[in-house]
């Protein structure tokens, strides 16, 4: 995919057989699946815990309108 942000929504309309249809979703199967290296981790390793006081300040914000996510 030449380094480009896998992020983004991408459209792309190609019969079923066609080669570039069949490279997209060999990559996407093997990045999902974790085949030949682990592309993914599981939640617990890179998710921040939460203290008390931080959930709360989390709820104000959310209550007020102040978030950012």
């Amino acid at each position: 995919m030449n380094d480009y942000n896998l992020e983004n929504d991408l459209w792309v309309a190609a019969p079923a057989d066609n080669k570039f249809t069949l490279d997209i979703t060999n990559y996407f199967e093997r990045i999902w699946n974790n085949n030949d290296a682990e592309f993914t981790l599981n939640l617990d390793e890179f998710q921040e815990k939460t203290t008390f006081l931080k959930g709360i300040l989390y709820k104000l914000q959310l209550i007020l309108g102040l978030t950012t996510f």
